[in-house]
């Protein structure tokens, strides 16, 4: 199984992404960084430097570049008045970090001078390695404005003429608007951050780890502004300033499968519900036999608060609903869930992803809905089931593990909650609030409204 785990990993790696990240090391990282203040129990988490909280949420953003299985190279630059270049782009990410943990403050801010660098950078890549690279990009963190080094206008050329996206970060409410014209010039974006949860819930969004997810799966478009045209749009920029993170990160997805009851599929011919040709008999066989056992399953304790739902059409994809644990914050929620079994099913795990807008506030569950646990990755065994899994899952929502976490601004909240004994609430009172608002459909309704198509030979 582990041969064919990697070689559909592999398999997967069709793009190259460049990406050099430049970071301001000037003096004014030394500041520190506010934390969410909701509930905030003195202690709970320690304060840190603008610098510090950065090296940390590059860190999550390296590690959401290694989990999207794509080929992605990262570079590093960090930049006062002077540029230096900390580490050439490589496929060996755990370099990045290393380089990452070594910067420190100093000097003033060059920070077009620091764009210079990383197409420089991106342009000697792209010519050692012969090849096409579908995506290249600088992502620069500043928390000012340019004061000395090169210009905005030759940044904005020549990242235009090699056909460069720019994505820039600002910490705090002083943006460079020259910057800000940049990003929006090459097709790339601006966030703003103000928190120290605010830069870990940027830095692990996948379209922010990587623009073929941002653009869902298309190379982004390219931009041909000069400075001179982009300067009426003062306009945009304080929209821009406005918009949340996960408004600018929204990825479009396709609409869910029509589902039906269980036994629609178990009771008819298996053949009429499945693409003709497109599943091996074995392969249906083992899911009829999944859906009949948890359709007789007596045990209330394995099924208690997870209903499954095939997809009429295709029995590879199902959706399920799980009840949030009574012993959590997500009680009383109703969590939809898309699962999609492989062809290779069941010597590979299947996929199994929250749907939106009902994505649990949890460390371990992305803002995409992706779910990190060990049973759907290395500990997946040809023994387990689909509802096994959503047993696990149902588990974890009741007990986070902030040390293997998706979300890492939520990890430190469920760990400030842990070690106050619980008087640090903002963990349990968010939870609460985003399913309140998010997940209070309840199963009834949410079934009523899925089976509503279903005739009486069903």
């Amino acid at each position: 199984m582990d041969d064919e785990w990697t070689t559909i990993m592999e398999d997967n790696k069709m793009i190259k992404e460049t990406v050099v990240v430049a970071i301001d090391r000037s003096a004014s990282m030394r500041s520190p960084l506010s934390e969410a203040t909701l509930n905030y129990v003195p202690g709970a988490l320690q304060e840190r430097s603008r610098m510090d909280a950065v090296k940390a949420m590059f860190y999550a953003f390296r590690d959401r570049c290694d989990s999207l299985n794509m080929d992605i190279h990262l570079g590093l630059v960090s930049y006062d008045d002077k540029v230096q270049k900390v580490l050439e782009i490589t496929p060996h990410l755990k370099d990045f970090e290393r380089c990452v943990d070594e910067i420190e403050e100093r000097g003033q801010t060059a920070i077009f001078s620091a764009v210079n660098q990383g197409i420089d950078m991106l342009k000697e890549h792209q010519d050692e390695e012969q090849e096409m690279i579908e995506c290249k990009r600088v992502l620069i963190l500043t928390d000012g404005q340019n004061n000395c080094g090169d210009s905005a206008q030759i940044a904005l050329s020549r990242a235009l003429q090699a056909h460069i996206v720019i994505d820039a970060i600002i910490v705090g409410t002083k943006p460079d608007h020259n910057l800000l014209r940049l990003a929006y010039a090459t097709g790339g974006n601006a966030y703003f951050i103000q928190t120290l949860s605010d830069g870990f819930e940027l830095l692990e969004e996948e379209t922010v780890a990587s623009l073929i997810k941002r653009y869902d799966g298309e190379k982004p478009p390219v931009r041909a502004y000069t400075l001179d045209e982009i300067q009426s749009v003062d306009h945009m920029l304080a929209n821009l300033q406005n918009k949340t993170v996960a408004t600018m990160c929204t990825v479009a997805r396709p609409p869910p499968d029509r589902v039906t009851k269980i036994s629609f599929i178990v009771n008819n011919n298996v053949d009429s519900t499945t693409p003709q040709g497109a599943i091996p008999s074995g392969l249906n066989k083992r899911l009829i036999k999944e859906l009949r056992d948890f359709a007789t399953e007596t045990n209330p304790i394995t099924t208690k608060g997870i209903h499954i739902f095939p997809c009429e059409s295709n029995i590879l994809k199902w959706r399920a609903i799980i009840e949030g644990p009574s012993n959590s914050p997500f009680a009383g929620g109703a969590f939809v869930l898309r699962i999609t079994a492989p062809q290779r099913y069941p010597f590979l795990p299947p996929t199994i992803e929250f749907e939106e807008p009902t994505i649990p506030y949890h460390c371990n569950i992305s803002t995409h809905g992706t779910v990190c646990i060990d049973i759907l990755r290395e500990n997946w065994s040809p023994a387990l089931s689909i509802h096994k899994a959503l047993c696990v899952i149902r588990d974890m929502l009741a007990e986070p593990n902030p040390n293997d976490a998706l979300r890492n601004w939520i990890a430190e909240l469920v760990l400030a909650h842990n070690k106050t004994n619980g008087q640090d609430t903002r963990y349990v009172d968010a939870a609460r609030e985003h399913t309140q608002k998010h997940a209070s459909t309840s199963v009834a309704n949410l079934t009523r409204n899925w089976l509503s198509h279903t005739t009486a030979t069903s």
